[in-house]
């Protein structure tokens, strides 16, 4: 195996690694679209030298396409859901609750 592989496989490999950890980090909408896109970044350099994409490069990239779609619903509902009148009352009771004003 020359050396160009041997890289490349790395390159694919933390693809993998960022696309897997970019699923639950959605939730957090930023740190999700950051990983997201280092997934698909990586997966899409790991070819640079090599024929074809290899399993991991193909599932780092689907990963961090999937992470950056729920990174982006998340926020949708999250706006959705903070324009309404009957949240922001409730959610500033809970917040006087807590800081006690």
């Amino acid at each position: 195996m020359n050396e160009n592989m041997k890289s490349n496989d790395k390159f694919a490999l933390f693809a993998l690694i960022c696309g897997v950890i970019a699923i639950p980090m959605s939730m957090g909408i930023f740190p999700g679209v950051l990983f997201g896109i280092a997934a698909i970044t990586l997966g899409i350099l790991s070819r640079v030298n090599y024929e074809h994409f290899n399993l991991n490069s193909i599932l780092g990239i689907t990963f961090g396409g999937i992470a950056i779609f729920l990174s982006s619903v998340v926020l949708l509902w999250t706006t959705l859901l903070l324009r309404d009148p009957e949240v922001m009352a409730q959610l500033s009771e809970i917040m006087k609750m807590y800081y006690g004003q």
